[in-house]
Order: C-alpha cells, then sequence, then structure tokens
C-alpha cells in the first residue's frame, strides 16, 4: 500500500520530470529551426559547390539523433534526459 509520504514523493518527482519536459519541449523547438537553417544552408552550399558539406551533413545527423533523443524523453520511452545531461550524441 502506498503512503502519503510515497505519494507526495511521487509527485514530486512527476512535478520535476514536468518541468524538464517542458524544458526539453522548448529546446526541440529550438532544435528545430536550426535544422531549417543548416537545410537551407546546405541547399545554397551543395548549389554553390556541387556537393554538400561534411561537417554540416554530420551536425545535421547529430541534431536529429538528440531530436529524438529528446522525443523518447518527452514519450516516456526513456528516463534518461539528453544532452546536457548526457554526453552531445556524435555520428
Amino acid at each position: 500500500m502506498e503512503t502519503k509520504s510515497d505519494s507526495d514523493s511521487s509527485r514530486v518527482a512527476q512535478g520535476i520530470r514536468a518541468l524538464f519536459m517542458l524544458a526539453f519541449w522548448i529546446a526541440s523547438r529550438v532544435v528545430l529551426t536550426i535544422v531549417v537553417v543548416l537545410a537551407l544552408f546546405q541547399l545554397i552550399c551543395s548549389l554553390v559547390t556541387r556537393s554538400p558539406n561534411d561537417k554540416i551533413m554530420r551536425f545535421g545527423k547529430n541534431l536529429g539523433v538528440y531530436l529524438s533523443q529528446i522525443v523518447d524523453f518527452l514519450t516516456y520511452n526513456t528516463d534518461q534526459k539528453p544532452w546536457p545531461f548526457q554526453d552531445w550524441p556524435r555520428y
């Protein structure tokens, strides 16, 4: 049986998670904006140089993995908080 203390600590934990979820939701909006800017820059680079920029491709891949980690956290598929609470994804 759950005691009042257990219930209170569970509520506090859920409240803290909700705050992290809000922060990561905001972070996901920022990341999506960066992805759009990178995509436009990559398009311009590929039109000018006839090939995509490798560094932008890698950074875009890392942003995609980071966004996936955020979605996993927001949808309760994991309790692991994404960067800055763990290493930045590197691919």
